[in-house]
């Protein structure tokens, strides 16, 4: 190519598209829930399962319609929710293939008041709490928390990484809380929504 080039000669360059970019695309993602990609549900439906958005990860289910959270439509810029309340809760049937730190977690959610929760639990060990008296919290075997206090009502991002006493936690891109969340993994099949069964 180079000679080419060099000798005067044309060469067109195109861009190949590689379409947008999907949850596929992120090396090590281990879980991606993604309302938007839930299909054949009406406003109000129960969740009975969740697929992972690039169909590769483990599916969280939840056999129970009292526990089981709900599709709401048109919640988020035009876009749907998996909305949570009371002790509804989904079951990942997996570790995750999780062997080690470090690993990370993000949530999007809009509590309602302290009394609301988003966690995500394994074997009862916190790795993920948000809203827990309105601080945020993730654990490894140790507390990690961002004492921020955001507005209820509102949508909030969470990022917890777990890296034992390198660990951080950062809510809605402001300064990250450093810290150890302990050098835990997931134990067991990790629960969504409430905390073990239903707490």
């Amino acid at each position: 190519l180079w000679d080419l080039w060099d000798g005067g000669a044309a060469l067109p360059f195109v861009e190949a598209d590689a379409g947008l970019w999907t949850p596929a695309l992120q090396p090590g993602r281990v879980l991606w829930l993604q309302a938007d990609q839930l299909s054949g549900l009406l406003d109000g439906d129960l969740i009975t399962a969740w697929p992972d958005a690039a169909g590769a990860g483990p599916i969280p289910t939840q056999g129970t319609a009292a526990n089981q959270p709900r599709y709401r439509l048109a919640q988020l810029n035009g876009k749907p929710v998996v909305r949570f309340s009371g002790d509804d809760w989904l079951t990942v049937a997996s570790q995750l293939g999780i062997t080690a730190q470090p690993f990370t977690q993000f949530a999007l959610w809009k509590p309602g008041s302290t009394a609301q929760a988003l966690m995500t639990w394994a074997n009862s060990a916190g790795l993920l709490v948000t809203d827990l008296d309105d601080d945020v919290g993730i654990s490894s075997g140790s507390a990690l928390f961002n004492l921020n206090a955001h507005p209820f009502g509102q949508w909030h991002i969470v990022s917890g990484i777990h890296a034992g006493a390198g660990s951080s936690l950062t809510v809605d891109g402001g300064t990250p809380v450093t810290g150890s969340a302990g050098s835990g993994i997931p134990a067991g099949p990790p629960t969504i929504g409430a905390g073990v069964a239903g707490a």
